[in-house]
């Protein structure tokens, strides 16, 4: 019923499209890595996802803020298949090893590279943690591109404004370490090739994103 409802917002309040969920089709495992606006995203890339995926989907929620109070907790799990709390400034080694088992277990993961939400609309810093998951895996990192949320759902509103949002799937990046390689070394460098596809995606013209 929640994703039904979320569906109907999107689509007939927000006017929510997508381009490039083919990329998806065919992935059983991913590590979706989209900008941050507003509590619209998750939701926003979800929606573009293929069924099965989006099944098996975690997402990461802020700790100090959907798992503060227990009603913000209770609306937080109860508008998505799957979600954790996690620290957005840095995560504990033990948060780093639940989601290691997570991909290990064969689920995907949802969360936000630049931590919070931006508050003017600009991109914020990318954070490497994503990268690091995706070089200690093996799992499929995308980068996703979400546009219209901030002028949509910017922070301190709790109901959408009627403006379209569009979300982006780039092309997934596989990668590994190789050989002799430092997993934050590696993933610093994954982290800025990540940073670069995603802000191109978010910047370029729809007819010629297809990064």
């Amino acid at each position: 019923m929640a994703r039904q409802a979320l569906s109907l917002v999107l689509k007939r309040w927000c006017g929510w499209s997508a381009i490039g969920t083919e990329r998806l089709t065919g992935l059983g495992q991913v590590v979706l890595a989209p900008t941050h606006a507003s509590h619209l995203d998750f939701w926003a890339v979800l929606e573009g996802m293929p069924a099965a995926l989006r099944r098996r989907t975690y997402v990461a929620a802020a700790a100090d803020f959907f798992y503060q109070q227990p009603w913000r907790r209770w609306v937080t799990q109860w508008l998505s298949y799957h979600n954790f709390p996690l620290n957005r400034r840095q995560a504990t080694l033990d948060e780093y090893s639940r989601l290691r088992q997570l991909l290990a277990a064969g689920y995907s993961l949802l969360m936000f590279a630049q931590g919070s939400r931006t508050r003017d609309g600009s991109l914020l810093p990318f954070k490497p943690l994503l990268a690091m998951l995706a070089l200690d895996s093996g799992v499929p990192l995308v980068p996703v591109a979400v546009r219209g949320t901030f002028e949509a759902l910017p922070a301190g509103r709790w109901w959408p404004r009627r403006r379209p949002i569009e979300v982006r799937f780039g092309a997934p990046m596989v990668r590994r370490l190789e050989p002799g390689e430092i997993l934050p070394k590696a993933a610093r460098r994954l982290n800025r090739e990540l940073e670069a596809r995603v802000r191109q995606l978010y910047e370029t013209e729809r007819d010629h994103a297809e990064i």
